[in-house]
């Protein structure tokens, strides 16, 4: 088949092209960036016969429609939502077979806050630094180019392919619902807060706040004393670092955020935690449980291990 196009009508609030991500310029001033939901991206691909980093649509919130000119296979992931082909529902995690002319839409989010559309064949965009993840320079620009989705927009479509149909195990989909407790261990400056005000930041809930966004989650609460920690030199942050501001109050820094801080680090999400954190809407409670670094290696193990035995079973 000859490459085609999805052409979208509704991209919602925030939508773009992701994918793995870019590796290696974080010394740069460059953030490693990619889909947020690793595994609900990688899930997609898997499920239409992609390359697992091959760019997929990342969609932020309800509110999301595009029509395709050619026949091919889809599949959609992540937050749990409405989703129906031609104005009828479809099931998540699993393939889809389209045809030219058929229209897709989510609807609204039942949980969870970042939904993905795999297309098989992957999506034709252009590349900044090795990937074609969405990166906004400033205001007004945004690298590579193409990889800002809005309404009235098109993306061409590397070739629109079949695969032999896939279905993700139940067991394998993440429960959304529930899924507030972050695991962290210790940040560089763990051992600079009080005893005090470690059981505040860990015995407290935390409201996720509407000015959070793909650089980070802003937290409201309680907020923590701080008049007692020294100021420090701006440092290296990196994904899921959780900095404690000058008001008290927690930022966990998300897949866009900066390269470098000069508020106390507190801990650092575990990674597999991160899916988690991609899935917290606005308005969300989250509350953090400490662990310590052995732990947090057997999470990421065990759950890597548990992905590629779903991948192998299908």
């Amino acid at each position: 088949m000859s490459p085609c196009k999805v052409h979208i009508s509704n991209a919602g609030v925030y939508t773009t092209v992701q994918d793995d991500g870019r590796k290696n310029f974080l010394h740069m001033g460059v953030p490693c960036g990619g889909a947020f939901d690793k595994t609900a991206f990688q899930v997609g691909n898997w499920l239409v016969g992609n390359p697992l980093n091959t760019p997929a649509i990342e969609i932020t919130g309800p509110g999301f429609s595009c029509r395709f000119d050619a026949s091919g296979m889809i599949a959609v992931t992540g937050a749990k939502g409405l989703w129906k082909l031609n104005n009828q529902p479809i099931p998540m995690y699993e393939s889809i077979e389209i045809e030219a002319a058929d229209e897709l839409s989510l609807g609204k989010l039942e949980v969870g806050y970042r939904s993905y559309l795999s297309i098989g064949g992957g999506l034709e965009v252009s590349n900044w630094l090795g990937s074609a993840s969405a990166f906004r320079i400033h205001q007004s620009k945004v690298l590579p180019e193409g990889s800002w989705l809005q309404s009235n927009f098109s993306v061409r479509i590397r070739q629109l392919r079949r695969y032999k149909k896939k279905v993700f195990s139940k067991e394998g989909i993440p429960i959304l619902a529930n899924q507030n407790l972050i695991r962290v261990t210790s940040g560089p400056e763990f051992d600079q807060f009080s005893d005090d005000q470690l059981a505040s930041f860990f015995q407290k809930e935390y409201k996720v706040s509407m000015t959070s966004n793909r650089m980070g989650l802003r937290l409201e609460g309680i907020p923590m004393n701080m008049t007692k920690m020294k100021e420090m030199i701006s440092s290296g942050i990196c994904l899921g670092t959780i900095q404690i501001n000058n008001l008290g109050l927690p930022m966990l820094l998300g897949v866009d955020a900066q390269t470098m801080g000069g508020y106390p680090r507190i801990g650092v999400v575990v990674k597999s935690d991160m899916n988690r954190v991609a899935q917290l809407a606005p308005g969300k409670v989250v509350q953090f449980k400490w662990i310590d670094l052995e732990n947090a290696r057997h999470i990421n193990d065990y759950q890597e291990h548990r992905l590629r035995y779903f991948f192998d079973q299908g």
